[in-house]
């Protein structure tokens, strides 16, 4: 790997006597940082949940990372935004859905494909949602961080971290 002040610096891989892959990824100063293709986003804490800055479909927002939330959850005014914007088509709209919420009670919800959400540097192409009520929050659900090999928290840093 690459190396600076005979330190491991930058892209690299630590192999062990018998060849195998301890560490690969990236380093800085001889420590090893993260996987290469691990994505550590910063997410600000808000009333006890955590919020991530989203792009999807070329509009940013917030949204609260909800790992209970099985889809990505959308408010009826910013989806009525996406149609007049056309950045959602009538191809998007999936169907109807019946969603539980964390009080037990059944709610039926439109879904609709989310063609491009990404996240940090991470891109996720068609992304389930389900259109919330109006006063609801962007929820970044199971849709979304299912679609990674793991995702997790770093409730020290304050991070989301994909890979």
């Amino acid at each position: 790997g690459e190396f600076k002040d005979a330190k491991q610096d930058g892209q690299g891989t630590l192999f062990a006597a018998n060849q195998s892959t301890i560490s690969s990824g990236i380093w800085a100063d001889g420590k090893f940082l993260r996987a290469a293709d691990q994505e550590t986003i910063k997410m600000e804490k808000s009333g006890g949940v955590y919020i991530v800055s989203i792009r999807f479909n070329d509009i940013t927002l917030n949204a609260i990372v909800d790992s209970g939330s099985s889809d990505l959850s959308i408010p009826a005014d910013i989806v009525s935004t996406l149609i007049r914007t056309k950045t959602i088509a009538d191809d998007d709209f999936l169907g109807q859905q019946t969603y539980v919420l964390a009080d037990g009670s059944k709610v039926p919800s439109q879904q609709l494909r989310i063609r491009s959400l990404k996240v940090g540097n991470k891109i996720v192409e068609n992304v389930v949602a389900s259109i919330s009520s109006v006063k609801g929050e962007i929820l970044l659900g199971q849709s979304f961080l299912s679609k990674f090999k793991s995702w997790s928290v770093d409730n020290e840093q304050h991070t989301l971290v994909l890979r």
